[in-house]
């Protein structure tokens, strides 16, 4: 299953919080740079070059997010989605967070994918990071215990995310084949097809 169809299954959860304006959130952000309908943004982002900015943030954070998961377990998850979220509105301490090799590769690469310029990317991933975030703590199901030092101990050297077991969308993310890109180029596409 792609992450697309895991998403669209996460929304279709009774137990899960996982939203439709949690996509339209992350659509927003990387088709008009803001959180509102990308109809009502003032700057058009153009679908191809949100498809690749998507790309990048994906193929950049996915890793991270994992590298976070084998040296932390679902609490090393939890504490990076949460700096992310909390810093993305600081270039420097979201530099801080990814580490200067990643944000400097998720810079150059989303120029290069997207088109558009360094100084727009860097306004956008402030509105980007967070509803991408969102987005994917929404997926935690209700009623699923709490991240806590005793969910470590649902890792195994095979599976360190067996955890995520409570987040199917989270969990779909990082397990799914590639590097991230593809998985946002195509939440960006279906995801516009499907809110229509």
């Amino acid at each position: 299953m792609n992450f697309f169809d895991v998403l669209v299954s996460s929304m279709q959860d009774p137990q899960a919080g996982t939203q439709k304006a949690d996509l339209e959130g992350l659509l927003g952000a990387l088709l008009g740079g803001a959180p509102a309908a990308p109809q009502s943004s003032a700057r058009q982002i153009p679908p191809e070059a949100a498809e690749g900015l998507a790309g990048t943030v994906g193929r950049v954070l996915k890793p991270a997010l994992r590298e976070a998961g084998q040296q932390g377990g679902i609490e090393g998850i939890d504490a990076l989605l949460g700096s992310l979220k909390q810093n993305a509105n600081s270039p420097q301490a979201l530099e801080r967070t990814l580490g200067r090799e990643r944000m400097d590769q998720m810079v150059t690469q989303a120029q290069q994918k997207s088109g558009l310029p360094v100084d727009a990317i860097m306004s956008m991933l402030p509105v980007i990071i967070p509803a991408l975030v969102g987005l994917l703590q929404s997926g935690a199901r209700a009623g699923a215990a709490p991240s806590a030092p005793s969910a470590r101990t649902g890792a195994t050297a095979d599976d360190p995310f067996a955890a995520l077991a409570s987040n199917p969308l989270l969990k779909g993310f990082l397990d799914s084949d590639g590097d991230g890109d593809v998985d946002m180029q195509d939440l960006v596409r279906l995801g516009s097809k499907f809110l229509q």
